[in-house]
């Protein structure tokens, strides 16, 4: 066998572990804060409706829709001094709706009386 074959292999295998290391030298963008993704208790909804009944003792309001269906909303310091049972009002709210249970499942944000 020829003397220099074992010293050829072995640069061989030195340079194939070079190149193997070796990437392209692509720029990484920088990292920047990602919008958080809303979730669907984050949203702001908006809903129109007639109120009904407001209990600050229990930080509640129950709006009315046009058909009949009952909405409880969690007051979260949003003030209803300036209405009165039957007012139609505008919610903007955070959360999920739901008529079928009596439970709070939304938090108000704002509240205004509409024409």
């Amino acid at each position: 066998m020829n003397r220099h074959a074992p010293k050829a292999l072995l640069l061989a295998g030195f340079l194939m572990l070079a190149l193997a290391a070796c990437k392209p030298n692509v720029p990484v963008p920088a990292s920047s804060p990602s919008a958080p993704v809303e979730s669907p208790e984050e949203t702001v909804r908006t809903f129109e409706g007639v109120l009904n009944l407001v209990d600050t003792g229990l930080d509640y309001l129950v709006l009315v829709d046009d058909d009949g269906n009952f909405y409880r909303f969690n007051l979260n310091g949003v003030s209803t001094d300036d209405l009165v049972p039957g007012d139609h009002v505008k919610a903007s709210y955070t959360g999920t709706l739901s008529a079928e249970d009596g439970s709070i499942t939304a938090t108000l944000t704002a509240l205004e009386k509409i024409a």
